[in-house]
């Protein structure tokens, strides 16, 4: 009997996310505006919108414009890139917090910037973007 079995194999995983009860963000995203959810009953600000509230998980939710600036809290220079990102360049990804919503933090990449001048604190705003095919996306970019 061995003392080991190495199998390796190539996995893919799709996703099917039911977007109906936050259709209202992809449509907006697609307009090029950003919106999130806010629950009515205690005012707990969410992003990415929920169906629900994450803090007292009532049902009650409306949206709410999201101006996007935003302070970088952290980020990572991504150099060895995924399968599914091989196309792309090296890129970099940023945490960063909504200064309207203290808080409440979006993780998304950041584009317009060279790797060496990003920092945490530096001001930077989410921005709606569009491919030529798929959903639309967003994106930070320092102000």
């Amino acid at each position: 009997m061995p003392k080991s079995i190495t199998d390796i194999r190539e996995i893919c995983l799709k996703y099917e996310i039911p977007v109906e009860q936050i259709k209202t963000f992809w449509e907006e995203l697609e307009d090029g505006r950003l919106v999130t959810s806010k629950c009515s009953d205690c005012d707990n600000v969410m992003f990415p919108p929920q169906s629900y509230c994450q803090n007292c998980l009532s049902k009650d939710i409306k949206w709410i414009g999201l101006e996007g600036e935003a302070v970088v809290k952290g980020f990572t220079h991504i150099c060895v890139l995924p399968t599914t990102f091989s196309g792309e360049e090296p890129y970099t990804i940023v945490v960063a917090e909504f200064k309207k919503h203290p808080g409440v933090r979006a993780f998304a990449w950041l584009e317009g910037i060279d790797k060496e001048d990003v920092e945490v604190g530096m001001d930077v705003k989410l921005t709606p973007k569009q491919r030529e095919e798929g959903p639309p996306y967003y994106v930070y970019k320092p102000v």
